[in-house]
Order: C-alpha cells, then structure tokens, then sequence
C-alpha cells in the first residue's frame, strides 16, 4: 500500500535488536545489557538505534581501536542528547495520569522496591497501587520479579524525577521514609533498612523531626541486634 494506506512496521523485539547492533558493528555478537538498553531506548526502531549509535559514537561512548570496537556494558546518559530524553518524556506522557503520578514517586525509591512501599511513597491505596504497578510494568516502565520492582530503564527513573518539583519531592521522600520507619520488608538488612529511612527522612521534611525519626529507626534496629533475632536477609 502507499501514502495513507501504509501500515507502521512494528519495532525489532530485544534479540532482533541486539542482532542489528552486531550486524552495524560488524561484530558476531553484542553484550545484552548494552542491546535490552538500546532496544528500550528506540522501541525497536532500527533508524533510531542508528541515531544513537551515532551519538555514542561522537561522544566517545563506544570507540574502536586495534580493528575492535570497544562495546561498554551500557551507554552513561550523557551519551545521549536531548532527543532521547524527549522521545522518554514522550513515552511517559501516554501514561494514565495516575499511573504516571505513582511512576514518578518510585523514581525516588531504592531498588528493588516493593508495593506497599511504593504505594505509601505515591500516597495511594494498595489495591489501587496494584493496578497501576500492573499498568507501568505492561507500558515496560517497570519489571517486576518475585514482587520486587525496578525500573526497565535507568533513564526512566532519571527523566521521571526530574518531573518532579522540589515540594512533591520532598512529601515523597517523608511518605516513603515514614512508612518504612513503621513497616520495614520482612528480610531487609539493617544497614539497608538504616541507609534507607535516614535518606528519605532527612530529604522528607523539617530537620528536626527527620533527625529524630532517624534516631528511633536507629535505635530500633540497635535492639534487633541486641536481642538478636535471626531472620534471612536481601541486597536492597
């Protein structure tokens, strides 16, 4: 078909993706970490993975010597101009509001988080937080394993707190530090738990009542160890 009646050509999956990089390089293959970040940053689309490898190339992101390229891990963001964090902010735009609301009070949230963290951080129900962690995860704003989440994309996370005004920022940063002060997750490490409460609290609201709620959560994690209750604990 032609003009109107051309249909859009769906984007290249994750793997597809990483065969392209490979085949632009002249490489038989790509890391994964580096072609899954490419691929969520394009939606697929070979032309704009061309683009982006033409930034990282200009920047020095990704360089060739002894007739090798020298592929990172992952591309840092300043590999990327404007465009790319235009084309997030797009992404995130098509949203539900409320969605989109609850996806910028976890980019404030250590990972992996888990719901009812993050539904206290968005001052949201559970039930309702469900529903929306369900809507981010199907968009691939979110991954979600064994009730854990993280975000898809470390530039999500990065376009997405910068949305945020230095108020809403501060009222997620006291909801989230509070809730984990009265419900710390079954299994957190005490250093994690400790780190975790004096960093929202002290960004959470007025310095004295943060400096004190930090006291408290540290003298209770100082208890836990002198009774010393044993319970397994996770890489927060």
């Amino acid at each position: 078909a032609e003009g109107d009646d051309a249909l859009p050509l769906a984007g290249l999956g994750p793997d597809e993706t990483r065969a392209l990089l490979a085949g632009i390089l002249g490489q038989p293959d790509a890391p994964q970490a580096l072609a899954e970040q490419l691929h969520g940053l394009t939606a697929g689309s070979p032309r704009a993975l061309e683009g982006l490898l033409a930034q990282a190339l200009a920047k020095q992101a990704i360089t060739r010597a002894d007739g090798a390229w020298r592929l990172p891990a992952a591309l840092p963001p300043d590999a990327f101009t404007t465009d790319v964090k235009r084309g997030l902010t797009a992404r995130l735009a098509g949203l539900p509001e409320d969605a989109h609301a609850l996806a910028r009070a976890a980019a404030l949230l250590a990972e992996p988080f888990e719901l009812p963290h993050l539904a206290a951080a968005g001052d949201v129900p559970g039930d309702l937080a469900i529903d929306l962690a369900e809507t981010l995860v199907r968009a691939g704003i979110l991954d979600v394993a064994q009730g854990r989440y993280r975000f898809a994309q470390n530039e999500l996370r990065e376009v997405l707190a910068e949305e945020l005004d230095p108020a809403a920022a501060q009222a997620i940063h006291g909801l989230a530090g509070a809730h984990l002060s009265l419900h710390p997750p079954v299994g957190a490490s005490e250093a994690w738990l400790a780190n975790a409460v004096a960093r929202h609290l002290l960004a959470g609201g007025p310095p004295l009542a943060a400096i004190e709620a930090a006291l408290a959560a540290a003298r209770r994690l100082q208890t836990l160890s002198l009774i010393h209750i044993s319970e397994p604990t996770r890489p927060y």
